[in-house]
Protein backbone atom coordinates (compact mmCIF):
# COMPACT_ATOMS: atom_id res chain seq x y z
CA UNK A 1 0.00 0.00 0.00
CA UNK A 2 1.31 3.40 -0.86
CA UNK A 3 2.06 5.81 1.95
CA UNK A 4 -0.01 9.25 0.98
CA UNK A 5 2.82 11.38 2.38
CA UNK A 6 4.80 10.55 -1.17
CA UNK A 7 2.42 12.62 -3.24
CA UNK A 8 2.34 15.35 -0.03
CA UNK A 9 5.65 15.41 -0.39
CA UNK A 10 6.13 15.49 -4.53
CA UNK A 11 3.26 18.28 -4.16
CA UNK A 12 4.63 21.06 -1.85
CA UNK A 13 7.91 19.90 -2.75
CA UNK A 14 7.52 20.73 -6.52
CA UNK A 15 5.27 23.95 -5.85
CA UNK A 16 7.62 25.78 -3.46
CA UNK A 17 9.52 25.63 -5.86
CA UNK A 18 7.83 27.65 -8.05
CA UNK A 19 6.13 29.77 -5.66
CA UNK A 20 9.82 30.92 -4.92
CA UNK A 21 11.16 31.47 -8.73
CA UNK A 22 8.62 33.23 -9.05
CA UNK A 23 8.20 35.39 -6.57
CA UNK A 24 12.23 36.36 -6.18
CA UNK A 25 11.70 36.95 -10.06
CA UNK A 26 8.40 39.40 -9.45
CA UNK A 27 10.75 41.12 -6.60
CA UNK A 28 13.79 41.33 -8.59
CA UNK A 29 11.62 42.91 -11.36
CA UNK A 30 9.90 45.39 -8.52
CA UNK A 31 6.49 44.10 -9.59
CA UNK A 32 6.12 43.68 -5.83
CA UNK A 33 7.77 46.09 -3.86
CA UNK A 34 8.68 45.45 0.04
CA UNK A 35 9.38 48.87 1.15
CA UNK A 36 5.16 49.43 0.27
CA UNK A 37 3.43 48.58 3.56
CA UNK A 38 0.34 46.81 1.36
CA UNK A 39 2.54 44.90 -1.11
CA UNK A 40 4.50 43.69 1.66
CA UNK A 41 0.99 42.87 3.88
CA UNK A 42 -0.41 41.01 0.36
CA UNK A 43 2.65 39.10 0.07
CA UNK A 44 2.53 37.75 4.16
CA UNK A 45 -0.66 36.97 3.83
CA UNK A 46 -0.07 35.12 0.55
CA UNK A 47 2.86 32.69 2.35
CA UNK A 48 0.52 32.79 5.42
CA UNK A 49 -2.32 31.29 3.08
CA UNK A 50 0.49 28.70 1.58
CA UNK A 51 1.55 27.56 5.08
CA UNK A 52 -1.79 27.35 6.04
CA UNK A 53 -3.18 24.70 3.50
CA UNK A 54 0.25 22.74 3.82
CA UNK A 55 -0.77 22.40 7.46
CA UNK A 56 -4.25 21.76 6.90
CA UNK A 57 -3.63 18.82 4.45
CA UNK A 58 -0.93 17.20 6.53
CA UNK A 59 -2.91 17.48 9.00
CA UNK A 60 -6.38 15.54 7.78
CA UNK A 61 -3.42 13.06 6.44
CA UNK A 62 -2.61 12.62 10.38
CA UNK A 63 -6.38 12.67 11.10
CA UNK A 64 -6.94 9.86 8.54
CA UNK A 65 -4.69 7.69 10.62
CA UNK A 66 -2.10 6.97 7.98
Amino acid sequence: MNSPWLPFIYQYSIFTIFFMFTTIIALKKNVISLSHPTERRILFEIFAGYLFFIILHASMIIIAGV
